[in-house]
């Protein structure tokens, strides 16, 4: 009996040891230190700019809100749309710079920390995606109906403002889409490469 258990435990142990081999056989392709540097830092100014333009983007909307609340003239769905939109806004902003901030805060060219504040930047970045795309499920509805009442009032077709305003929407999300591919890549390659 004893004999059987050795005999079972070696074509085990065998099998182990090849996939051992084999795995340690896999090719990979080493991080470059110096280009994930320069890489991280482009990203990092490229974030900076899209939160300065985001923020400047909820200042510009909630200061045309004010001002179409005070001038007086301007229809209901108008006052209404652009409300919400700064309040949307704001939200947004704000989770933007948390999301923002928490990977900056790690942010140091160091080479034993590089590929740490990398992977820190691709899931921010993936972050700062998904948040996007949620908008774009949130701004579809509203965006619709502005268009309907607007376009109710002025007694014309809804037909090409709704496709317009749609194709906008689709074409945000689509292209933030695209991103999240890309950066779901980076991450991927940081996460299962060695650094030079």
């Amino acid at each position: 009996m004893k004999d059987n258990f050795n005999d079972d435990k070696n074509p085990l142990d065998d099998q182990w040891q090849a996939l051992s081999q084999d795995w340690q056989a896999q090719t990979y392709e080493k991080i470059d230190i110096n280009a994930l540097v320069n890489k991280t830092k482009r990203r990092t100014l490229l974030a900076k700019a899209l939160l300065a333009f985001d923020i400047l983007g909820t200042l510009s909307i909630t200061l045309l809100f004010v001002y179409g609340l005070y001038q007086g003239d301007w229809q209901t769905p108008t006052l209404i749309y652009v409300g919400a939109g700064s309040l949307f806004s704001i939200i947004f902003v704000s989770i933007t710079i948390k999301i923002r901030l928490a990977a900056w805060k790690i942010f140091e060219i160091e080479p034993e920390k590089i590929i740490e504040t990398a992977i820190k930047g691709c899931q921010s970045s993936l972050q700062y995606i998904r948040l996007v795309k949620l908008s774009c499920y949130l701004i579809i509805p509203m965006v619709n109906w502005y268009v309907y009442e607007v376009v109710k009032l002025n007694g014309k077709s809804m037909f090409y403002p709704l496709i317009i305003a749609n194709s906008f929407v689709i074409l945000i999300y689509l292209l933030t889409h695209y991103f999240q591919r890309k950066r779901e890549r980076d991450l991927k390659h940081l996460m299962n490469n060695p650094s030079e």
